[in-house]
């Protein structure tokens, strides 16, 4: 993952990061972060960050306690939404 020194290191399972890296390229900003996070209109990746680490965590947590509604296609996208908005913020501090 990007180092960000904002938020930490996530360590995740090696086959869902891949996943997660492979979905990227199919991934649409406009259509999927606005309907992971319910939103009307998109913000600046900056303020979108927090909101899809909170509902990554939550999905990590999911996923760790077994919950019978864990969702690792979700997971997966949420995972590339993550590192979507992080790649935005990575290449304009370039």
């Amino acid at each position: 993952m990007l180092p960000n020194p904002n938020f930490p290191t996530l360590r995740r399972p090696r086959t869902l990061v891949r996943a997660a890296r492979f979905a990227m390229s199919d991934y649409r900003r406009e259509r999927h972060t606005k309907r992971l996070l319910k939103l009307e209109k998109l913000s600046a990746p900056t303020a979108l960050i927090p909101k899809l680490a909170d509902l990554e965590l939550e999905m990590e947590t999911m996923r760790k306690e077994g919950d019978a509604c864990y969702s690792v296609a979700k997971h997966i996208i949420v995972l590339a939404a993550l590192l979507t908005e992080l790649s935005l913020v990575s290449s304009r501090s370039i």
